[in-house]
Order: structure tokens, then C-alpha cells, then sequence
């Protein structure tokens, strides 16, 4: 059975992982679209690295949160609600900026390509977890 602290760390190299793969994921993406789509690759950068930036951010709220010492249950569910709140706010607040007028991105390729990241997130999340990568 492992400890509490074995577990938040090996979850800290879960994300850690499939931070690489999101890396990985958009910069082929960006590549195969700078190929097809010049000019669409901007908005493909934007949007992957949004998805990149949530993961991150869930990263550095779960290492802020080992940190801290929560002593209930209460207060450790007030912490995931508060990093749940915050990731969606930063990720809607950063979408809207890329859907603005002002950087001029491709609304469509820059959620297709966070859409992109965010699924690896998820199936990167499967991957690891049960072992079917290579990635370290």
C-alpha cells in the first residue's frame, strides 16, 4: 500500500509526462499545419499551449498543495474546488483573448488544437497510469 506522500509524488510525474506528450502532440501539429496552413500556425500554437498551460497549472497547484498542510477533509475539497474554479477561469479567460480581434488567431484551429491538448491530457493521463508509454 503506498503513502500519501508516494502517491502525490508519483501523480506529480503522471502530469510531469503528460506535459511532454502535450509538448509533443502540438509541436507535430503545428508542424503538419506550418506545412499546409502557414498562416494557421499561430492560432495552433495558441490553443495547444493553453491546454498546455491548464496541465501546468494543475501541476504547480497540486505541488503548492503538498506543501500545505491540510488537516480536514473539508479544507483538502475547498483546495481541488478552488484549482478547479481557477484552471476554468484561466482557460476561459485565455480562450476569449484568442478569439478577440486583437491577435487575429483563427478561433476555429486555435480550439480545434486545444481541444487536441486537452485529449491527450486525458488519454495521456490512461496511458501512463497503466503503463503503455516510453516516455519518461
Amino acid at each position: 500500500m503506498q503513502s500519501t506522500t508516494e502517491h502525490k509524488e508519483q501523480a506529480g510525474q503522471v502530469i510531469k509526462t503528460v506535459i511532454k506528450l502535450q509538448l509533443i502532440v502540438v509541436s507535430i501539429a503545428t508542424m503538419i499545419i506550418a506545412i499546409n496552413y502557414p498562416y494557421m500556425v499561430k492560432s495552433t500554437i495558441y490553443g495547444g499551449l493553453i491546454a498546455i498551460l491548464n496541465t501546468g497549472f494543475l501541476y504547480w497547484r497540486m505541488q503548492k498543495s503538498n506543501r500545505q498542510i491540510v488537516n480536514t477533509p473539508e479544507e483538502n475539497l475547498k483546495v481541488v474546488y478552488r484549482s478547479g474554479i481557477e484552471r476554468f477561469v484561466l482557460t476561459g479567460c485565455l480562450l476569449a483573448i484568442g478569439m478577440s480581434s486583437a491577435l487575429k488567431l483563427s478561433p476555429l484551429v486555435m480550439l480545434i488544437s486545444f481541444i487536441i491538448g486537452q485529449l491527450v491530457f486525458l488519454l495521456g493521463a490512461v496511458a501512463v497510469r497503466t503503463g503503455k508509454n516510453n516516455i519518461k
